[in-house]
């Protein structure tokens, strides 16, 4: 559970990487890898940051997340 919450919690870190790099390609004229990044990625990962929002709620409320840090469940 904690594991999927910690990546479900980097989701907005990944998408503004990829968002960056997808503007990095447009400025440079790669439209190809842009839409590419855009299509494969970032597009997919939007709904997903919403659709688990609720997820990360629930496990922040239920789970002492500095004892899971140190293995303690």
């Amino acid at each position: 559970v904690v594991t999927v919450y910690d990546f479900l919690k980097s989701l907005p870190n990944i998408l503004e990487t990829l968002k960056n790099c997808e503007n990095k390609c447009l400025k440079d004229g790669e439209k190809r890898a842009a839409k590419f990044l855009n299509e494969t990625f970032i597009s997919p990962i939007i709904p997903l940051i919403e659709k688990f929002d609720k997820y990360i709620q629930l496990v922040e409320s239920t789970i002492d997340l500095e004892a899971a840090k140190n293995h303690e469940y």
